[in-house]
């Protein structure tokens, strides 16, 4: 009797390509979409918050006072990109004054629509530069690594890891490092598809992004050597000219923003220090358990990408590098401050893909991987597709046409609060009431309710003057600070001014809403502030 021989047993490179995973990877981005809200979901319940208040810092009111400046037909001093403010303008309209009511609808964005986006883009961008199976690789890491190295970071940074950092990194904030990370990631997808394809339309993408990425940070810049050493590497010089082009409309919106805000042209920190690098580094060293665990991995990662395209190995690397050695020659860059995260944020995904590329180099397996073939090619998009006009119009020609059409801001709408580095907006219709007595003054307001978060009151005093908010020459190209002193805070909507006995003479008073993470009225969180109201002691 004959034994039946065996099937033959299918090459791994057969497998990789033909396995219903590999067909339908909408079904496993599906899941991994679900799964990184279920985790948000559990973190959401574990951290810190007041309401819809996750983490605070006082960026978030310079983008909403330009969001609230845009929805108001004017422009706010130049303080931050002109690229979020812009696409935030409608909620800041709906939402008001206060960041805090604005607060729900800014997180849901972010959370419902570029969480998802951001997971989609990334499996995208590495599935250009690995194959597939390097795209479901770098998303499920992309999804669980949040969660996974908080161990790695020491005692006295974990707490400032859980509650300041992952809330901006998930998209929990009105801070804009997220969407800056979202259209970096598809400006990487674009540019690496039009490398491969040498598509022109597919390069005029990529800048587009490339170009909005900037507009809503200027320090994205430093993205652009990475589609440069891509296009000259791979000598796609027509893409190259297509991708420079759709890009110049956003650097000449920076331009015309920045002159108009700041009264000069922006201005980009280019220097590398290699020595504040290495005190980077020591710093780094005492906040995570160590800068080798960083290091290492992506260099190796970068040489693992090599083994299929030198090409998407040097993007790579230029892409995390730039920020990298830039950013962290800053001065004042330093692991302590918060924000540090948020200036490299847009170059964490090239850190993920070329760590999960490290199995290219496992003897056999790697030769295998590298074998297997990329994605294909995008469909075929033409310029007068709806989609591709309606992004060149949102992207390129209604920012420069609000920047250049609007006027300044008017004098006293938004303030600056020095004690708090906040940029705050003035609500008219805030109107408090107050009565002097001898060595007092009784202030009433009407309550503010306000929807993100539970927020308190803050009382301002100052000399009955014209100039308590005394703006600069230039009108809106400098905020106008508010010159006033924080007398108190209170939850009520009363408040007594006593201690020490007021002077006879003539007061300006003034009450803002604040709000912080632990509902503290001794601590701050200024969001809003009301009009004056001038009173005198006897």
């Amino acid at each position: 009797m004959q034994l039946a021989r065996p099937a033959p047993a299918r090459p791994l490179r057969a497998t990789l390509t033909t396995t219903p995973l590999t067909r339908r990877p909408w079904s496993v981005l599906l899941a991994l979409a679900l799964a990184q809200w279920l985790l948000l979901l559990l973190l959401t319940r574990r951290i810190v918050h007041n309401g819809w208040l996750f983490a605070q810092s006082g960026r978030t009111s310079e983008l909403y006072s330009a969001a609230w400046s845009f929805a108001h037909g004017h422009l706010a001093p130049a303080l931050t990109g002109y690229g979020w403010p812009l696409v935030t303008a409608p909620i800041a309209g709906l939402g008001g004054v206060n960041v805090l009511d604005a607060l729900p609808s800014l997180v849901v964005l972010q959370v419902l629509v570029l969480l998802p986006l951001a997971l989609l883009a990334v499996y995208g961008v590495a599935a250009r530069i690995g194959g597939r199976w390097l795209g479901y690789a770098s998303a499920v890491t992309w999804v669980l690594i949040p969660y996974v190295v908080h161990p790695l970071f020491s005692s006295g940074y974990h707490a400032t890891y859980v509650q300041q950092l992952l809330p901006q990194a998930l998209g929990l904030t009105a801070l804009d490092a997220f969407p800056s990370t979202v259209c970096v990631l598809a400006a990487a997808f674009f540019t690496l598809a039009s490398i491969d394809s040498g598509d022109p339309l597919e390069a005029a993408l990529g800048g587009l992004f490339a170009g909005f990425a900037v507009g809503i940070d200027a320090g994205n810049v430093l993205f652009l050597p990475a589609p440069a050493v891509g296009y000259l590497l791979a000598r796609r010089w027509r893409p190259a000219g297509f991708f420079g082009l759709a890009l110049l409309p956003a650097l000449a919106t920076l331009a015309l923003w920045q002159w108009r805000g700041s009264g000069h042209l922006p201005h980009i920190h280019a220097q590398i220090d290699l020595h504040h690098l290495r005190l980077l580094s020591v710093d780094f060293r005492s906040a995570f358990y160590s800068d080798r665990l960083v290091e290492i991995p992506f260099l190796a990662g970068v040489i693992a990408i090599g083994r299929r395209s030198w090409v998407k190995s040097a993007f790579v690397a230029a892409w995390f590098l730039s920020y990298v050695l830039v950013r962290g020659s800053a001065p004042g860059t330093t692991i302590g401050a918060v924000n540090w995260y948020g200036a490299f944020m847009p170059a964490f995904p090239a850190f993920v893909i070329a760590v999960c590329a490290l199995p290219l180099l496992v003897p056999r397996l790697g030769e295998r991987l590298a074998d297997a073939p990329t994605v294909g090619a995008l469909p075929r998009l033409a310029w007068s597709n709806p989609g591709i006009v309606a992004a060149a119009v949102a992207f390129a020609l209604v920012p420069f046409v609000v920047v250049a059409a609007l006027p300044d801001q008017k004098r006293r709408a938004v303030v600056a609060y020095t004690p708090e580095a906040a940029i705050v907006p003035v609500d008219p219709s805030f109107q408090p009431q107050a009565v002097g007595q001898p060595g007092a003054v009784v202030l009433r307001w009407p309550q503010q309710k306000t929807r993100g978060a539970t927020s308190f009151y803050v009382i301002l005093r100052s000399a009955a003057r014209p100039d308590d908010i005394a703006c600069p020459a230039g009108g809106g190209r400098s905020p106008c600070p508010l010159a006033m002193l924080r007398l108190g805070s209170t939850n009520e909507t009363t408040y007594l001014d006593i201690a020490p006995p007021v002077p006879p003479g003539r007061w300006r008073y003034r009450v803002g809403v604040a709000a912080n993470l632990h509902s503290d009225p001794n601590a701050g969180g200024l969001t809003a502030l009301s009009a004056p109201v001038d009173v005198t002691v006897p």
